[in-house]
């Protein structure tokens, strides 16, 4: 009985530790799927967060010279040299990514619009997105005469529900205009320009611009100013910046991120208010300014105007003009907006319309009354002109049987375009202008906008295609930036490939050593070259010879060697040259210790071998017992070294003495010497 029931208890417990096992064994079977769904679940989100990295950094990267030239061009960037050129850190999951098959690719598809994909391969999962990028080189100025300097930034994309999305490339423009109707931004210029500076930036790969010194003294001058509208966005510390910093993308980034938001509100603002009225009125786009500190040597920060204008016939009217701080608080210029009346939709006489009171001649009037002028009207209504552009204006005067049908034409600013007497206008520089065009007692007037075209460089070219120099010579270098009027914000840049030969201090070159040098030069991605050859320097230095001869020499030749004492051993002796003295020569000669600079070289007897040195003798005297051109010649024979010393070599002909005198039973014997040499 006992055994019995032993053994059942036995195979009981064992009967629980099969069940337990199994529950354990289906437990970890259900904990690891459950792991596998969520580690694919998280390496799907790693994966979505590298390429939206991807794709922050290829908005970043695709600017300028890195763009595609021509339509349909492309220019590619692998995820290996996004990790090179520090537009990304590595990946936490790196490893299982492909560095050469993940990639981001610009292509362009027409002269203001890209595309960019970016694609991003790891292990099995493969993905891509891909982004448009609408560039437009153009630099539009606002109606109010804005400093060229002035940075201009358009949120053509701005939530009027002040709803931003902070994730988006802010979009910087020039001087278009929105016109706000029933709580939309509408764009009513004909011309809008977007810079190609991308705003976004790379959390992975953020640069500070701030400067940063360990001392008292700040390069560019203190962070001090004196305007007197706020600043929307302030540099820190006491330090300014760079003027180079003004176009900086973070700069850009932010106050744009500023002005976008006041916009907002104020496009909010002007619809009701122009519900309320019905008046057309027009929101300008917000004027973005540097401002420079007191000794206009670095950056301090940049200052945000906002206008709105009525649209009168042929004309704007400010309205209301402000500027913003960094907290949003408005400093106001202007504003009339109480004075708005309700139901006006625009001020001012249509000139273009028939006189409504007073007489007028009709068809019905005899044939030898005048016909008034009734209106006249201009085509196109507004015009947009880059500077140097011309454009052909035409009028039409009203009734077509009028009398006088003749138009003058004039301009309020003939510094910014000018008018001819046929309603040719051609555009001087930025600005805005009206142009008035007369018959009769009626005008029209013709708003006309001017703006610098923003010209990109296509290349640049020394002025010299090679340059020869001697050792310590300086030159400056020359060159040509194309096309004419380009824009560029980086500093050119100049590099030698030997500076032991030639040395650079920005375009001016110094040789401090004989042979060769490239010598490049670098502007936004363009690039030329050109070789500089450095001899050594060349020197040259004037001897009086002077021997004497019997008549025993007459008919003969001979030779003779003189050494140079003066010049040293480690000059290099290029030529010789020969002449007779003049007149001034035997005065030279005389009044000079030939000694410390010539020596007879004794050594050679085959010639004559009499030093002649005569210091004593005057140059009355010289002259008139010294052989001339018609009694001797001599020809050089090199130059030669000599105990350490540089020599020369000379043979002399006499062919006679006539008409010279005998001085002591000798003639003179005249050569001037000039040696050129290096050292």
């Amino acid at each position: 009985m006992y055994e019995e029931k032993t053994k059942r208890l036995n195979i009981n417990l064992k009967s629980v530790i099969i069940k337990m096992a199994v529950l354990l064994a289906v437990l970890f079977i259900g904990l690891w799927i459950v792991s596998i769904f969520k580690n694919k679940d998280n390496n799907k989100i790693d994966f979505q967060t590298n390429l939206n990295l991807m794709k922050d950094a290829a908005s970043e990267y695709f600017t300028g010279s890195k763009l595609p030239v021509t339509v349909n061009g492309k220019k590619k960037v692998t995820l290996k040299e996004m990790y090179d050129e520090k537009l990304l850190v590595e990946f936490a999951d790196e490893k299982t990514c492909s560095l050469e098959d993940s990639y981001a690719e610009a292509t362009k598809i027409s002269d203001t619009d890209y595309t960019v994909k970016v694609k991003l391969v790891c292990g099995k999962e493969v993905n891509y997105v891909i982004n448009e990028l609408k560039v437009n080189n153009n630099d539009d100025t606002d109606l109010n005469d804005v400093n060229q300097d002035d940075l201009i930034i358009t949120p053509d994309d701005v939530d009027i529900n002040n709803d931003t999305d902070d994730s988006k490339n802010n979009v910087v423009n020039s001087g278009s205009s929105n016109k706000v109707t029933s709580n939309k931004v509408t764009s009513t210029s004909n011309k809008s320009t977007v810079s190609n500076k991308n705003t976004t930036t790379n959390k992975n790969n953020t640069t500070s611009n701030n400067t940063v010194t360990n001392s008292n003294t700040c390069p560019y001058g203190k962070n001090e100013y004196s305007s007197k509208y706020p600043l929307a966005l302030r540099i820190s510390g006491n330090c300014a910046l760079s003027k180079s910093s003004y176009n900086n993308n973070a700069y850009v980034a932010t106050v744009n991120k500023i002005g976008i938001n006041e916009y907002g509100k104020l496009v909010n603002e002007i619809a009701e208010l122009e519900k309320k009225t019905g008046i057309d009125l027009v929101v300008k786009s917000p004027v973005y300014s540097g401002v420079y500190n007191t000794t206009n040597t670095g950056l301090v920060g940049y200052q945000i105007r906002f206008v709105v204008q009525q649209n009168m016939i042929y004309k704007y009217k400010t309205i209301y003009e402000y500027y913003i701080d960094g907290n949003g608080n408005r400093t106001v210029l202007v504003d009339t907006r109480n004075n708005l009346k309700g139901g006006l939709v625009s001020s001012g006489t249509n000139n273009n319309s028939s006189s409504s009171s007073g007489s007028s001649s009709s068809s019905g009037s005899t044939g030898n009354s005048n016909v008034a002028v009734s209106g006249i009207t201009v085509n196109p209504k507004t015009i947009d002109l880059y500077v140097g552009e011309t454009y052909n204006l035409s009028a039409t005067v009203s009734p077509s049987n009028a009398t006088n049908k003749s138009v003058s034409w004039s301009s309020s600013n003939t510094n910014i375009v000018t008018v001819s007497s046929t309603g040719k206008i051609t555009a001087k520089k930025a600005g805005n202008v009206m142009i008035t065009a007369k018959a009769g007692d009626k005008s029209v007037n013709v708003p006309v906008y001017v703006s610098n075209k923003v010209l990109n460089v296509q290349s640049v070219r020394f002025d010299d295609r090679s340059l020869t120099l001697n050792v310590g010579d300086t030159y400056k270098l020359k060159y040509t930036v194309n096309p004419t009027g380009a824009i560029y914000d980086k500093e050119i840049t100049f590099t030698s490939s030997n500076k032991s030969v030639i040395k650079l201090d920005k375009d001016t070159i110094t040789a401090v050593g004989e042979g060769s040098s490239i010598i490049g030069i670098s502007i936004e991605g363009k690039t030329d070259y050109i070789t500089v050859n450095v001899n050594k320097k060349n020197y040259s230095y004037t001897y009086y010879l002077m021997s004497y001869v019997s008549d025993n020499y007459v008919g003969k030749s001979y030779t003779q060697k003189f050494l140079l004492k003066n010049l040293i051993g480690t000059a290099n002796i290029k030529s010789i040259n020969l002449s007779y003295y003049n007149s001034n020569d035997y005065n030279t000669y005389t009044s000079e210790n030939w000694d410390n600079k010539i020596d007879y070289d004794t050594s050679y007897k085959n010639g004559y071998d009499k030093t002649g040195y005569l210091r004593t003798v005057g140059a009355t005297d010289l002259r008139a017992s010294a052989l001339n051109s018609s009694n001797f010649t001599f020809t050089s024979n090199g130059s030669y070294k000599y105990n350490g010393l540089n020599g020369i070599s000379i043979t002399t002909n006499i062919k006679n003495v006539n008409n010279a005198k005998k001085y002591s039973n000798s003639y003179f014997v005249p050569i001037k010497v000039t040696v050129n040499y290096t050292l």
